[in-house]
């Protein structure tokens, strides 16, 4: 149970950064007590990129596709994030019902493969679905990171275990 509030958590500070514009240096923090309120910047912002990487421990081209989305993510701080998702044939044990899920709605073809801020993208999506093959992950969150956000959202999130 624990797990399924930690995977659900995550997704929710993923789809958090995806929608604002925001960076760690912007936010305002203001404590009350034992309480920590957090506001958003008020003025217009880029988008973030997050890049859902489909993956398993057998993948062959897997390490190709980890290096390209570390790369994104070092060449735009605070803007670009990644997630494995352990899916599909080459995941072996590895797997949850919450990655298979995503995987489906992704319509991943082959591994590796992503989807960035869950977005089709024309001539870059597989399939019907949003996933792509690892060479088009920076052009896809190059496109996502140049559009304006339509909300700046700030989140704080604490893990006990």
């Amino acid at each position: 149970m624990k797990k399924t509030f930690r995977i659900i958590g995550l997704a929710l500070v993923a789809t958090a950064l995806c929608l604002t514009g925001c960076s760690k240096d912007e936010e305002e923090e203001e404590e009350e007590g034992d309480a920590v309120s957090i506001s958003a910047p008020t003025q217009v912002q880029n988008r973030n990129a997050l890049v859902e990487e489909f993956t398993g421990v057998g993948c062959q081209f897997c390490p190709d596709g980890h290096d390209r989305v570390s790369a994104l993510m070092r060449d735009n701080p605070g803007r670009a994030f990644g997630i494995n998702v352990h899916t599909g044939m080459y995941a072996s044990r590895y797997t949850t019902e919450f990655g298979t899920a995503l995987d489906d709605q992704a319509d991943v073809g082959g591994y590796p493969a992503g989807t960035v801020n869950r977005h089709v993208f024309q001539g870059l999506s597989q399939r019907s679905g949003t996933a792509m093959s690892r060479g088009g992950f920076v052009n896809a969150a190059s496109q996502i990171m140049a559009q304006t956000s339509c909300a700046n959202i700030a989140a704080k999130a604490t893990i006990n275990q």
